[in-house]
């Protein structure tokens, strides 16, 4: 078997699936889990911190009207102990395993925190992030959802959504992106979710980039502005250290710098990997374990969801793959 023929697709390896497919972004606290939980009860655990609760990509089978369709939690950006490096080698890993197993992805939901009193310099980085993931050809797939309107309501927040959609969300909107409320109940989440399942297939700059033309993340337009996002940090960081007349607020930003920066410390190692080499034999490992063990040809379904459980953030994948001992 060669993972690499047919521009990525297994059709004679695996059991394919034309179920839609919806990704779940946001940053942490965003409420991704519960967004999902409201579709399928009980799937995911949801965090009551600031804390992320999501560590891992995970695969969740639901039912919207009367279409079953496949929903991706995944870490938040900025998460309280991953590196954004780590987590962009995870989804770029798990879009590159989609994108071999012919997954039919519709689109991508990112969810922010209608509650949050502004949008933050790194919020702003993040939405940046996500927006060089996707490509700006692929906005049509993106839906925009504002989260925790079913909480204690001021109209604080209703001026936030206007200066969302007129500001900070104006560009990716003109060029095809849409917006919704998500309301807290399962039908404002099927709602969302019935936005993307006319769409057609997308192809993610992210999957083109990493699958069809085998760049390396560090060489991808998302993973060269992840590197660049540490390099600023950096200089920042070292400019409020040698600043004898730092302002009064330094030393908690200088504190938030350092741990992102350990955080990420490794990142241009991981940035720097064979990401489809390396998901390509994940896939031959996952494909011969599930043919073992069910005796049969395994479905797309399993074998994603078997190597997004594998794939752990942080992990350097080259390392990690030499390291198994997969019967």
């Amino acid at each position: 078997m060669d993972p690499r023929s047919s521009n990525g697709s297994l059709g004679s390896e695996i059991i394919m699936t034309d179920a839609p497919t919806i990704l779940v972004l946001g940053e942490t606290g965003a409420g991704k889990s519960y967004f999902i939980n409201t579709l399928a009860p009980g799937t995911v655990e949801v965090g009551d911190r600031l804390e992320s609760c999501t560590q891992k990509l995970e695969m969740i089978e639901a039912r919207v009207g009367n279409t079953d369709v496949l929903l991706v939690d995944t870490p938040g950006f900025n998460d309280s102990f991953r590196s954004d490096g780590d987590i962009l080698v995870q989804m770029s890993a798990t879009l590159c395993v989609q994108y071999r197993c012919h997954i039919n992805l519709k689109g991508v939901i990112y969810l922010y925190n209608i509650t949050q009193p502004r949008l933050t310099n790194s919020s702003l980085r993040q939405l940046e992030l996500f927006r060089r993931i996707c490509g700006d050809e692929n906005l049509k797939h993106v839906l925009l959802v504002t989260t925790q309107w079913n909480e204690v309501f001021t109209s604080r927040w209703e001026d936030h959504e206007d200066q969302l959609r007129d500001e900070y969300w104006a560009d990716m909107i003109s060029k095809g992106a849409k917006c919704m409320r998500f309301e807290g109940t399962h039908a404002s989440a099927a709602s969302c979710i019935s936005q993307l399942l006319g769409e057609q297939r997308a192809v993610l700059a992210l999957q083109r980039e990493v699958v069809n033309e085998r760049r390396k993340l560090s060489d991808t337009v998302a993973g060269s502005y992840a590197m660049q996002m540490r390099s600023e940090m950096q200089e920042e960081y070292q400019s409020l250290r040698s600043n004898p007349r730092p302002p009064s607020n330094s030393q908690r930003r200088l504190e938030y710098l350092e741990k992102s920066l350990d955080r990420s410390r490794a990142d241009k190692e991981k940035l720097g990997e064979d990401v489809v080499g390396n998901v390509d034999v994940l896939l031959e490992k996952a494909i011969a374990k599930e043919k073992k063990k069910q005796g049969r040809k395994p479905s797309a379904i399993n074998v994603v969801g078997w190597i997004l459980g594998l794939v752990s953030i942080g992990v350097n994948l080259g390392t990690f793959i030499a390291s198994m001992a997969i019967c």
